[in-house]
């Protein structure tokens, strides 16, 4: 009796074990799963739906005629299909159009790579086009290398431009530096019993004897001042001892511009036809310009010595760029720092001026004393040009 029990629990567990089996095979076959259940246990990849798209079967460049040689047809998956491409069906619909682009071989086609043959193509215009943002432009402004971080800077750098004003006085209606040259009026006189009378205005050519090409100041005509000598308690007429001093004033213009190009672009596609690679015709000698030099060693010849970039190409807004031009127009020195990667900080600054300085810094005014060093310090610009001299 206990043995016939147990035979039947065994039968009942083996036709469990033999449902969920069953149960888990149907459930894998008809789940849309990416595999399926094969005889001996194997397993597979479920079928993806695909569709012939149309290809490129060879390299085209912008504006070439896709014959049916350039054409072909590949397996695509239907569901990476997008709107504008070409199915197996419609091939003879991109006969004979254009391409738009330089396209390679193997590129699926779209409607927005082609052209109709009757279509007048559209202008590529240039490369550096496509990396300034909508709304900005790009304007060079001449740089060396002080001004240009050494040479450091590359394209997709942020800098700051700061601009050095040099400012005179001038007279405001001649619109000319001051001070004026001296004048003199000459009373009027008469030209026999009935002729008119003149006011004669005279420029003084300064003192005899001054010497040709002078300068007003160097002569002493121009225009000076009267001032009472503390000593003679006597008014003097003081005229300046040198030409104007200009002031400077620095300030940083804009805080952050970047870098299209450091440098100028190349342009040789478009000034120079003449190609020095092109293979001679079968049968046919190389020209002069493709010949080796024959008495001259390929190991002897140099590079030609690259020289440094003059200029740099910043991308700014329209009215920064309107306000650049202005400046370069007025002889208006520029320099670029160059700012961390990442920093968009605004920083608001202070124009330097020579006050500035001296009140910011704590720099002392030297004190008159009845002694000094020899030999004499002469001015900064001439030591700097006694150094170059020297060197």
């Amino acid at each position: 009796m206990k043995k016939g029990r147990i035979l039947i629990l065994l039968a009942i567990i083996i036709i469990l074990a033999l449902a969920a089996v069953w149960f888990f095979q149907n459930q894998m076959s008809q789940g849309g799963g990416a595999v399926t259940g094969q005889p001996g246990g194997a397993v597979v990849p479920t079928p993806i739906p695909e569709t012939e798209v149309v290809v490129l079967t060879q390299n085209a460049s912008r504006g070439t005629k896709l014959t049916e040689e350039y054409l072909g047809t590949v397996p695509f998956p239907q569901g990476n299909i997008i709107p504008g491409m070409f199915m197996a069906d419609q091939l003879p619909s991109v006969v004979d159009r254009r391409a738009r682009y330089d396209l390679e071989a193997g590129t699926v086609l779209n409607a927005s790579m082609l052209v109709d043959i009757n279509e007048t193509l559209p202008l590529g215009g240039s490369v550096a086009a496509l990396s300034i943002p909508p709304g900005m432009v790009a304007i060079p402004i001449p740089v060396d290398r002080l001004s240009a971080v050494a040479y450091g800077l590359r394209p997709g750098d942020h800098v700051s431009v700061i601009g050095s004003f040099v400012m005179i006085d001038v007279d405001t209606e001649f619109q000319s530096e001051l001070p004026n040259s001296v004048g003199g009026i000459v009373a009027p006189g008469t030209e026999g019993e009935h002729g008119p009378s003149y006011l004669t205005a005279r420029i003084d050519d300064g003192a005899s004897g001054c010497a040709a090409g002078s300068s007003a100041v160097e002569c002493g005509t121009v225009q000076g001042r009267v001032e009472l000598d503390p000593l003679l308690n006597e008014l003097v007429y003081v005229t300046p001892l040198e030409t104007q001093r200009p002031r400077l004033v620095t300030q940083i213009l804009m805080q952050d511009a970047m870098v299209l190009q450091f440098g100028e672009f190349p342009y040789g596609d478009l000034t120079s036809k003449k190609q020095t690679n092109v293979p001679p015709a079968e049968g046919e000698p190389p020209s002069q310009d493709q010949q080796p030099p024959q008495d001259q060693n390929p190991e002897d010849q140099q590079a030609p010595e690259q020289k440094p970039p003059e200029i740099v190409t910043l991308i700014v807004t329209p009215q920064e760029a309107v306000a650049l031009e202005y400046m370069m127009q007025r002889g208006v020195e520029f320099t670029l720092v160059l700012r961390a990667n990442g920093d968009t900080t605004l920083v608001d600054t202070e124009a330097a001026t020579f006050q500035y300085l001296m009140e910011t810094y704590n720099i002392p005014v030297p004190s008159k004393l009845p002694y000094d060093l020899v030999p004499r310090l002469s001015s900064p610009s001439d030591t700097n040009e006694e150094d170059a001299a020297n060197r």
